[in-house]
C-alpha cells in the first residue's frame, strides 16, 4: 500500500493494552493497521469497538439504537504537574525556580521567544518531571498559573503536538477531508512546513503553526513577542505554495485560555506585519484556535477571530 513498515507489536487480548498501545502508536505515526489475535476470545476483544474506544470514538446506545459519538482526545501530562516560583529565565532554555520547601532547582524552558510577561519574578508556574533520570534537567516548565483558573502554555512545543492530535481526530472542521498528512516536510527553499496534508499528488495544503503566549491588551493574544525573521520566511514561503496553485493555511494556537481575540503584533516587528498583509492578500488562509488549560491536561477550543481595529 505504499507505507513503510516502522514498528510491530504483539500484544494480548487484554482491552486496556489494546487501547494503551494503540495510542501511543498513532502518536507516533501517522498509519496504524490493527489485526485480530489468535484463539477463541480474540474476537470480541481486539474488535472495532475497542479500537473505536482507543481513538477517541464512543458507542451511545438509545432507545433510537446505536449512534456513533465523538470524543476528542485530551493532551495530558506526563506526571502531575508541581507548583514552583520564578527566579529567573536566562540563556532561553534555562529557569531557576523556588520549589514550596524553598529548594532552588534549574529547570528546562522550552520556548525561544521573548516572553514578555511571563518571566516575572516569583510568577506561580507549573513543572513536569520527565520521569529520565538521565535527562541533564530533570524537570521542565510547562505553564504559568494566572489564577482563576487562566494558565500559560511555555512549551511552545505543546502547540503541535495539540494540533497534530486534532488531525488525527478529525476536529479541525476547516482542515478536513484529506486523505493523510505529514509531518516536518522539506518545501520551498530550505524550510519545513509543520503539516502537509494530502490528497494523492497533487492536492496539497500546507499548515504552518504558531503558538501565541502574549497578551499585552486584555483578552487579546499577540503574535509574533518579538522579531521573527524565521516567521516572515515562513509566510512568503506559504504564500509562493499559494501562488504555485496549492493550499495554503496559517494556523494561530492561543496557547493561554484567558483570550478571546488575536491580533498581529506589528509594532514589535513591523516586517512580519507587512508579509502578514500581503499573504492575506495572495490568498494564504489564516485560522486560530484557542485553548483549554487545566493542571491535568489541554485540548483543542474553538474557533477565534481577529482583533477587529
Amino acid at each position: 500500500v505504499g507505507v513503510s513498515l516502522k514498528e510491530v507489536r504483539i500484544i494480548s487480548d487484554d482491552q486496556e493494552e489494546i487501547i494503551l498501545s494503540t495510542n501511543e502508536l498513532r502518536k507516533k505515526f501517522n498509519y496504524v493497521f490493527t489485526s485480530g489475535g489468535i484463539g477463541p476470545t480474540h474476537d470480541n476483544i481486539s474488535s472495532p469497538i475497542t479500537i473505536m474506544a482507543a481513538v477517541g470514538l464512543f458507542i451511545l446506545e438509545s432507545l433510537q439504537g446505536l449512534i456513533l459519538g465523538y470524543r476528542p482526545l485530551i493532551m495530558k501530562f506526563q506526571s502531575d504537574l508541581k507548583q514552583a516560583f520564578l527566579i529567573k529565565r536566562y540563556k532561553r532554555f534555562f529557569a531557576d525556580v523556588r520549589l514550596k520547601n524553598n529548594d532552588i532547582i534549574t529547570v528546562h524552558c522550552a520556548n525561544t521567544g521573548s516572553m514578555i510577561g511571563l518571566k516575572n519574578v516569583n510568577q506561580k508556574v507549573l513543572i513536569e518531571n520527565s520521569g529520565n533520570p538521565n535527562r541533564k534537567l530533570l524537570f521542565s516548565w510547562k505553564l504559568n498559573e494566572l489564577g482563576s483558573g487562566s494558565f500559560v502554555i511555555i512549551d511552545t512545543g505543546m502547540a503541535n503536538k495539540i494540533i497534530n492530535e486534532a488531525l488525527i481526530d478529525g476536529i479541525l472542521p476547516e482542515l478536513s477531508g484529506y486523505a493523510s498528512f505529514r509531518k516536518e516536510v522539506k518545501y520551498g527553499s530550505n524550510s519545513r512546513i509543520d503539516f502537509l496534508l494530502e490528497n494523492g499528488e497533487h492536492e496539497k495544503c500546507y499548515v504552518e503553526v504558531k503558538s501565541l503566549t502574549l497578551s499585552r491588551k486584555r483578552s487579546v493574544a499577540e503574535f509574533p513577542d518579538s522579531v521573527t525573521s524565521r516567521g516572515a520566511k515562513h509566510l512568503i514561503e506559504l504564500s509562493n505554495m499559494v501562488k504555485e496553485g496549492h493550499r495554503a493555511v496559517l494556523l494561530f494556537l492561543v496557547c493561554r485560555n484567558d483570550c478571546s481575540f488575536y491580533d498581529v503584533a506589528g509594532d514589535l516587528d513591523p516586517y512580519y506585519y507587512q508579509c502578514f498583509k500581503e499573504a492575506k492578500q495572495v490568498g494564504v488562509e489564516i485560522l486560530c484556535y484557542d485553548t483549554k488549560i487545566t493542571q491535568e491536561n489541554v485540548k483543542l477550543g474553538k474557533l477565534i477571530e481577529e482583533l477587529h481595529k
